[in-house]
């Protein structure tokens, strides 16, 4: 079944992607070999922290850089996740410290397979957790920013002289189309993952406090949370580097473009 579905998959992206369809398949094949390489060197005793920083940079460089090729819409997104990714990684790594979110919850602590699990892992469980929030988060953000990017790019290109503030008020314009989507996706993706939690909530009668209190709950909607905030930090980062970076490729773009002067009548 999962053979005839990555068929299946690989079958619609030929189809819509057209000559795209080999980087892009090969960027999702680096992707994923990056995670195992990640879950190896974790397994191996290697520093949480490293190995997050190293494997969220590995990915962001394969799908900006790889994928979409070396430009200045890209350049501009890796400059504006670099960002996001330093501010939410404190924030992220605060909460989930302060609710002690990370680890087993009360509900998969019950589980039958849990029993036949060794659970004495030298690994840092809170850094894994700040990592695999992050990580939801670059997927999200990234996609917002590369849209914000490049519809900020066009609009340089056809009006060169527009100052830094009404390029980021374009930004932001263009941002503000792109996150209600987003965001509704985060949702519907969460509520389609946990949705036999919130029917096993019901089932055991929860109370409100005790639903607002629980571990398992929070811990399903902290990566729709984080990702959320992700997104909306992208798009107003993202417009700002534009106005910064972008601004001076476009003009240095048009004067390498300009004709040179000729020499002077005698």
């Amino acid at each position: 079944m999962v053979v005839g579905l990555g068929i299946v998959f690989i079958v619609c992206l030929a189809f819509t992607t057209r000559g795209q369809t080999e980087k892009i398949a090969a960027t999702l094949a680096f992707n994923a070999l990056v995670i195992i390489a990640a879950a190896a060197a974790l397994l191996l005793g290697a520093g949480v922290m490293a190995v997050s920083a190293a494997s969220m940079m590995g990915m962001l460089l394969l799908t900006l850089f790889y994928q979409n090729g070396v430009n200045a819409k890209t350049k501009a997104v890796f400059i504006a996740m670099l960002v996001v990714i330093a501010v939410m990684a404190v924030c992220v790594w605060w909460v989930c410290r302060r609710a002690g979110i990370y680890g087993l919850n009360e509900r998969t602590w019950e589980e039958d397979e849990i029993l036949m699990m060794n659970l004495h892992l030298r690994i840092d469980m809170l850094a894994v957790g700040v990592f695999v929030m992050l990580m939801g988060l670059l997927g999200a953000a990234k996609d917002s920013a590369m849209a914000v990017a490049s519809g900020t790019f066009e609009v340089m290109r056809c009006h060169p002289g527009m100052s830094r503030a009404a390029i980021v008020r374009s930004g932001m314009a263009i941002g503000r189309d792109v996150l209600g989507i987003t965001i509704n996706t985060l949702f519907f993706a969460a509520i389609g993952e946990s949705l036999l939690l919130v029917q096993l909530y019901f089932d055991c009668h929860y109370s409100l406090g005790a639903l607002l209190n629980a571990k398992s709950l929070f811990q399903a909607a902290m990566p729709v949370l984080v990702g959320g905030i992700g997104v909306e930090l992208s798009i107003p980062v993202t417009a700002a580097v534009m106005a910064v970076y972008g601004v001076r490729k476009i003009r240095q773009s048009a004067e390498s473009e300009a004709p040179g002067e000729g020499p002077a009548a005698g």
